[in-house]
């Protein structure tokens, strides 16, 4: 992210996070249908809070809860389906150079039957992700935004110019006829 000397970033103490999420991408491609389900409140607090508020600087209490419930969500995982979990994972690492997940649907199968079990997790339907769904959150409705009207600030310079000023045909359709009839 390139940011200039003039963004004032939050001390170090405010970022840290009481432990990082220390997994690779393998273990992460293969356990993230089920992260995501187990953290959707927490990941769709901090998109929100992202959306709303347009800057990730004002989400870093949001982004630490995402992060402590990936880690929660990994050690239960490891205390639960360890085994699955790590044969579905190697078989995502080494059976597609793309860490494609089409090749494993035996560990699958297995890691799954394992988070139904002893997590009470069900894998998501196919499309879960991206169907829209209504959020509730607690967070306060941030203040609304100064919304730029470019109609008018366009129509305010154009009354500003001279009667005589050279006038393309590209350049018609920002101009109000009531005002210049001549260029309707």
């Amino acid at each position: 992210m390139v940011i200039s000397f003039d963004v004032e970033l939050p001390p170090p103490d405010q970022i840290r996070i009481p432990q990082e999420l220390e997994v690779t991408a393998p273990a992460l491609r293969a356990g993230s249908i089920h992260l995501g389900k187990y953290c959707e409140f927490e990941c769709k607090e901090l998109t929100l809070c992202r959306q709303e508020m347009k800057d990730p600087r004002k989400c870093l209490k949001e982004g630490a809860e995402t992060t402590a419930c990936a880690v929660n969500f990994f050690q239960k995982v490891k205390k639960h389906c360890r085994d699955e979990f790590n044969r579905y994972a190697h078989c995502v690492e080494f059976g597609s150079t793309v860490l494609g997940l089409y090749t494993c649907r035996k560990p699958q199968r297995l890691f799954d039957k394992c988070m139904l079990e002893k997590l009470d997790l069900d894998r998501p339907p196919l499309g879960y992700y991206s169907r829209p769904k209504i959020h509730e959150s607690a967070r306060p409705v941030p203040p609304p935004q100064f919304q730029r009207d470019y109609y008018a600030e366009a129509n305010q310079m154009i009354d500003e110019l001279p009667d005589d000023y050279p006038i393309h045909k590209e350049y018609k359709r920002y101009y109000r006829g009531h005002i210049q009839p001549w260029m309707a």
